[in-house]
């Protein structure tokens, strides 16, 4: 989805090599992503990755028309959502350009929506309710 020539280019060519490195998706039980988000906010777990989560953040911050009005509500939609990916689901309209790819996150918001959240590590994707 990135042109060559865009300026973040790179930060997505980062992430997508790290998710084609993904060597195993794995299903926790009921809470547990929890433990595993919890580490990662106190800096115990060295194999977090965020490559994907900044290039996504970098991508649609370089779409962003930063003068339109709905602006002011960016925060506030991570603030009703507690979680960046929801907000920018919610907001991929607004983001120039990317409208063609306007599905791209739905199944992270279908995850999200029956209570499951994603943690990356550098090749495994945990998948567990928050609950």
């Amino acid at each position: 989805m990135v042109t060559e020539d865009d300026e973040v280019a790179d930060a997505a060519k980062e992430a997508l090599q790290d998710l084609a490195c993904l060597t195993e998706v794995v299903v926790l039980a009921a809470g547990e992503i929890n433990k595993l988000e919890q580490r990662a906010i106190l800096g115990m777990d060295e194999e977090d990755n965020e490559s994907v989560y900044e290039a996504l953040g970098e991508l649609l911050s370089s779409r962003k028309d930063y003068n339109e009005a709905v602006e002011i509500l960016s925060e506030a939609y991570y603030s009703i959502a507690c979680d960046y990916w929801v907000a920018y689901y919610l907001q991929w309209p607004r983001y120039r350009g990317l409208q063609e790819a306007k599905d791209c996150l739905f199944p992270y918001f279908e995850l999200y929506r029956y209570g499951y959240n994603l943690h990356w590590t550098q090749n495994k994707l945990f998948i567990g309710s928050r609950s």
